[in-house]
């Protein structure tokens, strides 16, 4: 594990103080086998503070880019071209009706699930939304990114009838 420390406070920017809490912080972080690896010094403004995350955030996510890009699914796994193969399991969907579906004017997940059902499992779309996403966006030729995500709707978690049948009033 390796973590950030930022310390806040004009006077450390000026000179006015000695930071000895990220001395302090780093040797503690140091003795418990934890990396430090980043130390910042922000003064006590909220813009410059917001920043300075911002700034620790892109350099955590430095690599993210090229992780994603080494280790994208094929296409063949996210657009399969047999359309028999179940894109929805839990409500048995195939690649083909979602294809027929978006063909037919279902232009995002969300008009998918009026027309087949998909995404309205035990789930809920958590496991068969990114390639219901990817196959809309292959036939209408549209970059994922617009195609969007499920609208969520409650219940989140499902639950049975019985189960509301046996709550009090």
């Amino acid at each position: 594990m390796r973590v950030d420390v930022l310390t806040v406070g004009t006077e450390l920017l000026l000179g006015q103080i000695v930071d000895t809490n990220s001395s302090w912080i780093g040797e503690q972080l140091a003795l418990s086998g934890i990396d430090s690896h980043f130390q910042m010094k922000v003064g006590d403004n909220l813009g410059r503070i917001v920043a300075t995350i911002r700034l620790a955030l892109d350099h955590e996510r430095a690599a993210r880019r090229f992780l994603d890009r080494l280790y994208r699914p094929a296409s063949s796994v996210m657009v399969p071209a047999e359309d028999e193969v179940i894109a929805c399991r839990c409500e048995e969907v195939s690649v083909g009706q979602i294809r027929r579906a978006a063909r037919l004017g279902a232009q995002g997940p969300n008009q998918i699930k009026a027309f087949t059902r998909c995404g309205m499992g035990p789930c809920q779309g958590r496991i068969c939304g990114p390639v219901v996403a990817a196959i809309i966006a292959d036939v209408l030729g549209r970059p994922i990114a617009e195609i969007g995500t499920w609208r969520p709707r409650a219940p989140f978690k499902p639950i049975t009838v019985g189960a509301l049948a046996d709550m009090p009033s």
